[in-house]
């Protein structure tokens, strides 16, 4: 650098001339020009801060979730639950129970019209017999029993009925108008609907055995 009035070298620093003694005028420096354009960061140091900021933002939406389940735990647990009404159960319409059908209770008198079938080796009789309660007999009837009398019409004609009942068996003598008689006797099913049996006794040929059956006339 030198003097700028008698051009003598100037030594760095030096306010004024060392020959003249002119002070010295420093020139400013002229500004140093910025520069618009951004270099571009080093490829290392760029993935290392995107990797930086992605893991700081996920911790960041991690710890958000977990705060906001938290909270919304904590929320549930606090309130009242509302239990749920429950639906009414359709009501079973009862079954109806079906009516018996009342059983018949057995006719156990022989009071009434029988049809009968009157058989012996060779012949067969049938008939309507109609018998009914003599309340005066002419003899005396055992105890527990009960005097019947009655009628048996058939193709032989007409036959005279008498008997007793003791409420199961019906022991009779049957005769008609030539003086013949036979005597029977009838056993009454359980449901009072029927009677069989058998017995002895002449007619116009001599001793005969018969078999008789008889069901209740409808």
């Amino acid at each position: 650098m030198r003097c700028s009035k008698c051009n003598a070298d100037l030594a760095p620093g030096e306010m004024f001339c060392g020959e003249c003694g002119h002070p010295v005028q420093i020139a400013p420096a002229p500004p140093t020009p910025i520069s618009n354009v951004v270099q571009p960061a080093a490829p290392g140091s760029s993935n290392r801060l995107g990797l930086i900021i992605g893991i700081v933002s996920a911790g960041l939406l991690l710890l958000m979730a977990i705060v906001g389940i938290g909270v919304w735990l904590w929320l549930r647990s606090s309130s009242p639950q509302e239990k749920p009404n429950p639906s009414p159960s359709p009501t079973a319409s009862p079954t109806p129970t079906p009516t018996p059908e009342p059983t018949p209770t057995p006719n156990l008198s022989i009071i009434g019209t029988w049809d009968c079938e009157v058989k012996s080796t060779d012949l067969t009789l049938r008939g309507t017999a109609v018998l009914r309660d003599d309340p005066n007999p002419k003899t005396a009837v055992p105890l527990g029993t009960s005097a019947i009398m009655g009628s048996l019409t058939s193709q032989a004609g007409l036959g005279r009925i008498v008997g007793t009942f003791d409420g199961q068996r019906f022991s009779f003598k049957l005769s008609d108008a030539s003086g013949d008689s036979s005597q029977l006797d009838l056993t009454l099913s359980a449901d009072g609907n029927s009677m069989s049996g058998e017995g002895s006794g002449l007619d116009g040929r001599g001793a005969v055995k018969w078999s008789i059956s008889c069901e209740r006339s409808k």
